[in-house]
């Protein structure tokens, strides 16, 4: 069959595959089998730290995307088990994760903030999962790929030696998806950064001490004095968002220099 309409038969969708009885399958179509095998498969996913913003967002999304879900387990502190969360038609009811005993799943994603992921990300590695840690435990671990797929997809080409895969601050994630076409088109020698923290950074109790003061200040009082934040974030800007200090800054705003310093080689690469 000539070149030219052995590319027809492609176009129409009815290439022809041929093999000589000798022909052995290379190790790379093996190996892009399997892949395809493994994005068909149902995977068992757990939600640590599931009850709150980060973690009930997380849930939300999974439920909306494409990603065929086995069994989702959703783990949370023991003033939260045993509530019930609607995921597609089934019904989740929330555990304690400190009363678990059984760790095995495909994915941990770890909401809970840095002392949970530091304590439980390498028991669940241990027992074979992929830890997925959206907090700043690992974000600097040099065995701990920090990764934003848009960006850096390849870093996730091979299981990573501690099983655990970190992303980087909100703030990074998207300016380096922002710098990327540019690093890419130009020499950049100088970036400029400033960011305004949301008052979810505070978790729920951030985001319920700004609706509560707001609605005071609109129905004409002062409101409820600040808990969260040192100060009302009612029609406020305040210059911190963490007491913590590294370099002379706060927290949030270290993590997010830090997580550029990391990511900045990211954005050259694949």
């Amino acid at each position: 069959m000539s070149d030219l309409r052995q590319m027809e038969f492609d176009k129409m969708g009815h290439r022809q595959h041929q093999r000589s009885p000798r022909s052995k399958p290379t190790s790379t179509s093996i190996a892009e089998r399997v892949q395809r095998r493994n994005a068909m498969r149902a995977l068992n996913i757990s939600i640590v730290g599931a009850t709150g913003v980060v973690g009930a967002e997380l849930t939300r999304l999974l439920e909306v995307s494409p990603i065929p879900v086995n069994r989702l387990r959703l783990l949370a502190s023991r003033n939260s088990a045993g509530r019930q969360v609607k995921f597609r038609d089934e019904i989740c009811f929330v555990e304690a994760l400190d009363d678990i005993g059984d760790l095995e799943t495909d994915s941990a994603f770890l909401c809970a903030g840095s002392a949970v992921s530091l304590e439980w990300g390498p028991r669940f590695a241990a027992q074979g999962a992929l830890v997925i840690d959206n907090s700043n435990a690992f974000r600097m671990d040099p065995d701990v790929p920090l990764v934003v797929p848009q960006i850096n997809p390849s870093a996730l080409s091979d299981r990573p030696r501690p099983g655990i895969v970190a992303n980087p601050n909100c703030s990074t994630i998207q300016l380096v998806r922002v710098l990327r076409p540019l690093v890419t088109a130009l020499d950049v020698d100088q970036i400029i950064v400033t960011t305004y923290q949301a008052a979810s950074g505070g978790g729920r109790r951030g985001i319920d001490e700004l609706r509560n003061g707001t609605k005071a200040v609109l129905e004409g009082g002062s409101g409820p004095p600040a808990e969260r934040f040192p100060v009302s974030l009612a029609f406020n800007v305040v210059p911190q968002v963490a007491s913590s200090i590294w370099r002379g800054l706060r927290l949030r705003s270290s993590s997010c220099f830090k997580s550029h310093e990391r990511s900045w080689p990211c954005l050259t690469c694949g």
